[in-house]
């Protein structure tokens, strides 16, 4: 076949179905998926565009089967990227989002588990001093992130030191305002986590970590005779 240049090639429909199908390439974002799906775009791109700028009797008399022909090629082509691009998002690794929300519930669930072990103690018997002298007071939530890093710390110190001593939790979660007054009338607490040593004698010592280490502080405790 025989190709020359059309000067009238801005009246042919498939010059424009070049643009048209250039734009919409574009759009869809279809060059930058798979090397053969680029290729094939840039074929057919140019095909069209070789077509529209010559002249070829042959085809000239079968233009609407010829530009309708390339208009469903050019549709195929977007419909196999959109599914190339769906696979490729199938396969593309969780939300941040999502990797941080199963982090919190992996330290809750741990945070959970440790206290599980403790003797729970609520805040009326807290404040009638209903619990065992010489023992340990952890009081905390599973909200609480802080109370969620303290505790593994304090589990693994006690195991590591040899602490032997009970340990009451008080779980301050749904704690009444009413509670929390009886609570702070009878200790200083700032916030939570709150680690106390509840004495013999009715007395106690809090643990403050800005002035001693929690293994210090643990090693300090009374030794059980």
């Amino acid at each position: 076949m025989n190709f020359s240049f059309n000067k009238d090639f801005y009246k042919n429909p498939l010059f424009y179905l070049f643009f048209f199908n250039l734009i919409l390439f574009l759009k869809q974002g279809l060059f930058q998926r798979s090397k053969w799906l680029t290729l094939l775009a840039i074929f057919l791109l140019l095909f069209q565009l070789l077509i529209a700028l010559t002249e070829q009797t042959a085809e000239r008399k079968r233009a609407k089967w010829l530009i309708l022909i390339l208009l469903l090629l050019s549709l195929c082509l977007l419909f196999q990227g959109r599914a190339s691009k769906k696979e490729r998002s199938s396969d593309s690794p969780p939300p941040i989002e999502s990797s941080l929300t199963n982090t919190e519930e992996d330290s809750i669930k741990q945070y959970q588990s440790i206290v599980s072990n403790y003797t729970p103690l609520t805040i009326d018997e807290l404040v009638n001093d209903a619990f065992s002298k010489n023992s340990l007071l952890f009081l905390g939530k599973a909200s609480c992130p802080y109370c969620r890093d303290f505790v593994p710390l304090f589990h693994e110190n006690m195991q590591k030191l040899a602490i032997v001593s009970k340990v009451y939790y008080c779980n301050v979660e749904e704690i009444t305002e009413d509670e929390k007054k009886q609570l702070l009338a009878k200790y200083p607490i700032v916030g939570v986590p709150t680690l106390i040593y509840l004495k013999d004698d009715g007395t106690y010592d809090i643990l403050d970590e800005s002035e001693i280490s929690l293994p210090e502080w643990l090693t300090a405790l009374p030794k059980k005779k």
